[in-house]
């Protein structure tokens, strides 16, 4: 049975749909201690759908995206990777890489910075949308593999996952993270 990464929390742990979508609560690691090389990282988390992938292809010289980077583009590899990354050897292995490869670029992710290896300190900002404006944005944009993978009731937690963070920017429906970050 496989576990979905469900990327709702900064919190000490982190949540999982499995395939019966039912949930499973995962511990999130430590932050590892950051050598030199990654100490310049700046991240910015910003929720599924609110258009990291379209700023990338804007303006890839500026940001990464750690989906991007970790060869991620379909459900399957997402699966491999939250299980990879549970690894503390693993998230030092990639946490390295992507400072080596960020060569000043900001970094774009919906994962939790301890899951990256990283402390609050890295976080610049935190992009969201509220639950209800979050399913009329998916909509909006198209995104309904989103919807029909996740249903509503997930990707609401999501969004809830983000209330009591620090640094979270709302966003309305219809509002991209292109309109704020540049």
């Amino acid at each position: 049975m496989r576990d979905r990464h469900i990327p709702g929390s900064d919190s000490k742990k982190l949540v999982h749909l499995n395939t019966t979508n039912s949930m499973t609560e995962y511990h999130a690691p430590k932050p590892l201690l950051l050598t030199e090389e990654m100490a310049h990282i700046q991240l910015i988390r910003a929720i599924p759908g609110c258009g990291k992938t379209y700023l990338l292809k804007r303006k890839s010289n500026k940001f990464m995206d750690t989906d991007v980077f970790a060869g991620i583009d379909n459900m399957d590899k997402a699966n491999m990777f939250s299980e990879a990354i549970k690894d503390r050897e693993y998230r030092l292995s990639f946490a390295r890489r992507l400072a080596s490869g960020t060569k000043g670029r900001i970094v774009l992710t919906n994962l939790e910075p301890t899951w990256l290896g990283f402390t609050e300190q890295r976080v610049r900002a935190r992009y969201a949308y509220r639950p209800e404006e979050y399913i009329e944005h998916l909509r909006l944009a198209g995104r309904d593999d989103l919807l029909d993978t996740f249903g509503e009731k997930i990707l609401k937690s999501w969004c809830d996952g983000y209330r009591p963070l620090p640094k979270v920017i709302w966003l309305s429906a219809g509002r991209y993270l292109s309109d704020f970050v540049s």
